[in-house]
C-alpha cells in the first residue's frame, strides 16, 4: 500500500539537510519521527539519490522549505550524538521513536541472501580515511564463520578491488547490488552487519538490524548507530584499528542478542 500524500501545512518544520547524505538523514529520523506528532516534517536540500533508498518514508522533500515554516538550526556539541543535537532544538521533553522504514525488494532478497545465519560485512566507504584494510575484514569474516555464520560482502561498483581482497573469505559477493530497491532487503536478510561510518551503519540500526560500526576519523558517540552504540569499535584511526577490538565488539553484541532471546523463551 503507499503511503499518504503528505503536504506542507503552516505547522511544518524543516529539517535543513543541504549537502550532507543518508546516513545524516537516518540520524535526524528519531527526531522527524517525533515531529510527526505535532507538526509535518519538512527535509530540505538533501540530493535525490541520497535519499532514494528511503523515497517511500511518508515525508516531504524539497529543494526549499516552505517560507512558513520553522527552519531547525542545530547547535553541534563535541561528543553528542547528532541525533540528540536535532531532538534539542525541539525543546525538553521530545522524546526520539523510530520510524518504520518501507523496504522494496524483500520479494528478491532471499534469492541473494537464501536462508538464516548470514553476517553482511560492507567495508566500503566513499571517504577513504574511513576505509579499513582487507588483513582486518578477512579476520574479521574468519572470526564470524568460526560462530557458525555465513558471510556475504555488500558494497557499491568502486569498492571492487577492496572486496576482491576479501572474496576468499565470503560464501556471496554482492558487489554492485547495493540499488535503492535492493540494499536495504539485503540488510534485512542479515543476523549482523559490520560496517564503517557510512549509511550502511545507520540504516541497519534504523532497520532493527543488530550492526557493529568501525570508526577512526570520526566519533562513534557523535556519528555512531543510535539505537544501538554500545559496540562499535573506534580508534585514533582506521589503520590502527585491531582487528580482535572488532571481534571483541562482535562477541558482545552476539552474546547480547542471546541473552535476549533467552530471556524471551523464558516462561
Amino acid at each position: 500500500m503507499s503511503p499518504p500524500p503528505v503536504s506542507a501545512t503552516p505547522e511544518s518544520v524543516v529539517f535543513p539537510l543541504g549537502g550532507l547524505h543518508l546516513g545524516d538523514l537516518l540520524m535526524a529520523l528519531p527526531a522527524i519521527a517525533a515531529v510527526r506528532r505535532f507538526a509535518t516534517p519538512v527535509i530540505s536540500g538533501l540530493q535525490p539519490r541520497h535519499f532514494a533508498a528511503v523515497s517511500a518514508l511518508p515525508l516531504l522533500f524539497r529543494h526549499n522549505g516552505p517560507p512558513a515554516a520553522r527552519t531547525l538550526l542545530p547547535v553541534w556539541r563535541s561528543g553528542e550524538h547528532r541525533t540528540d543535537g536535532w531532538l534539542a532544538t525541539l525543546g525538553a521533553g521530545v522524546e526520539p521513536e523510530r520510524m518504520a522504514i518501507p523496504v522494496r525488494g524483500l520479494a528478491q532478497a532471499p534469492g541473494a541472501l537464501p536462508g538464516p545465519g548470514w553476517a553482511l560485512l560492507s567495508p566500503w566507504a566513499d571517504h577513504p580515511p574511513k576505509r579499513w584494510h582487507a588483513q582486518g575484514w578477512q579476520q574479521v569474516a574468519a572470526h564470524l564463520r568460526g560462530r557458525g555464520y555465513r558471510i556475504a560482502l555488500i558494497g557499491p561498483r568502486p569498492s571492487a578491488a577492496l572486496v576482491s581482497q576479501i572474496g576468499a573469505a565470503a560464501d556471496r559477493v554482492l558487489v554492485g547490488m547495493d540499488s535503492p530497491t535492493t540494499w536495504p532487503a539485503l540488510l534485512t536478510r542479515a543476523d549482523i552487519v559490520v560496517s564503517p561510518d557510512t549509511g550502511c551503519v545507520h540504516m541497519a540500526d534504523a532497520l532493527g538490524v543488530p550492526v557493529v560500526g568501525l570508526y577512526g576519523p570520526t566519533s562513534a558517540a557523535e556519528y555512531g548507530p543510535y539505537w544501538l552504540r554500545d559496540f562499535c569499535a573506534s580508534a585514533p584511526d582506521m589503520a590502527s584499528l585491531r582487528a580482535d577490538t572488532v571481534c571483541e565488539r562482535i562477541d558482545g553484541l552476539l552474546s547480547g542478542l542471546g541473552r535476549q532471546r533467552q530471556d524471551r523463551a523464558a516462561p
